[in-house]
């Protein structure tokens, strides 16, 4: 099933219907780890009443692979950059724009939200597509 699953990004807030960046990839590792904070105090049981947790962060990592085009990169590299392009010139900014990420793996749609760039690599081979 997974070569039926879809990507798409978007600005920050963009809702579920709204998202037109559809994209082609290779593979994708995003997941969203949360953690639980509890007070883990002495109750006289071992059990933990719901009542006493709560979210902590929400902290989303993982990867994406795609085989990058002209019209791709006009897309992403303002991600990757920080800046929005001018002319095919990508500036570079002090601070990198939140976004979206919404993936549809057939069995379930997920929406990863407040994503930024943490690292972009491009690699090629001579004949090859460029991998980013």
């Amino acid at each position: 099933m997974g070569h039926q699953s879809r990507l798409s990004m978007a600005a920050a807030g963009t809702a579920i219907g709204s998202y037109t960046e559809a994209y082609e990839f290779r593979s994708e590792s995003l997941r969203n780890a949360r953690e639980m904070i509890e007070t883990a105090g002495i109750r006289g049981t071992r059990s933990m009443p719901i009542e006493r947790t709560r979210d902590g962060l929400s902290r989303i990592g993982g990867g994406l692979s795609f085989h990058a085009s002209p019209s791709m990169l006009d897309l992403v590299l303002p991600r990757i950059m920080g800046a929005a392009e001018s002319s095919d010139l990508f500036a570079v900014a002090e601070t990198l724009p939140e976004f979206d990420v919404l993936i549809d793996r057939v069995a379930k749609r997920f929406v990863y939200a407040g994503c930024r760039v943490g690292r972009a690599t491009f690699r090629a081979t001579a004949g090859g597509a460029l991998e980013m």
